[in-house]
Formats: C-alpha cells, sequence, structure tokens
C-alpha cells in the first residue's frame, strides 16, 4: 500500500495549470537526491515513471504529456491540479474545525474531513508543513507515520 507523504509542485510550461505529483517518501528520498547532487534520471529516479521522470524535469504534465509524446498514462491518480482543489468545501472544513475546537492533526482524521477529497487533504499537510508526521493512505486517510 503505498503512503503519500510528499507533493512536488510544477506549472506545466504548456497549458500553465499548476500540477501536483504525489510521493511516498521512498520516491521523494530519490527526487530529492536528484536534485540535489545531478546525475542521469533514469538512474537516480528508478521508482518513477518516464510521466513522473518528464513531470520532474521539465514540469510537463501527464495530460500535456500525452499530447507531445503521443504516449497514454493509464492512472494519473498521482497527480492532481490546484483547480480541482474546491475552495468552498475547504472553507466549510475549517469552520467545521474551529467550531469543534479541534487540532489540525484531529480535524484530519475526524470525520469532518470525510468531505475532502484525499487531494484537498495532502495539500492542507503540505500547507502546514505536517508532511513528516502524516501521510495519506490509498484509501484517502490521513495517518499518523510510524
Amino acid at each position: 500500500m503505498k503512503k503519500y507523504q510528499y507533493l512536488v509542485e510544477r506549472t506545466c510550461p504548456m497549458c500553465k495549470k499548476d500540477t501536483f505529483k504525489k510521493l511516498t517518501r521512498e520516491e521523494y528520498n530519490q527526487y530529492a537526491s536528484y536534485v540535489c547532487y545531478g546525475d542521469s534520471i533514469q538512474k537516480k529516479l528508478t521508482l518513477s515513471d518516464k510521466f513522473g521522470r518528464e513531470f520532474f524535469k521539465t514540469g510537463y504534465c501527464p495530460s500535456c504529456q500525452e499530447v507531445l509524446f503521443n504516449s497514454k498514462l493509464a492512472d494519473k491518480s498521482e497527480y492532481f491540479t490546484e483547480d480541482s482543489i474546491r475552495e468552498n468545501v475547504v472553507k466549510t472544513f475549517i469552520k467545521e474545525k474551529e467550531k469543534e475546537k479541534m487540532t489540525w492533526s484531529k480535524a484530519l482524521q475526524s470525520d469532518i474531513a470525510d468531505m475532502l477529497t484525499a487531494n484537498e487533504k495532502l495539500l492542507i499537510l503540505l500547507e502546514l508543513d505536517l508532511m513528516d508526521e502524516f501521510y495519506l493512505d490509498e484509501n484517502g486517510q490521513v495517518k499518523v507515520v510510524e
């Protein structure tokens, strides 16, 4: 089961959309090593497919890569765009959290977080700098890093 703990954001040079890629700790460690130390992207990013490597290197989102390279990505679930975040729902979640006087971590693991999509939860974890303490499982549930 994948435990998504990190996000990498890029602005696609073709469609101009801000796109995020979800990463596990292992994938992020490879990405960070590539960014810091260079080397062949194929050698450094062994856990990433060609779409992920191209996203990291150039910023092209999967949809634009499909057009550019006449190739299909069967599963785009590891990617999402900023415009898919429902601002009104996130605001409602924040109001409910404050009304219940919950900490962020408790709120994200409570029933009120059910109104959020997995991507919205992950983005909140990123914005609150809680990515090292929590992860998102494949079912979209926020879990504590053990």
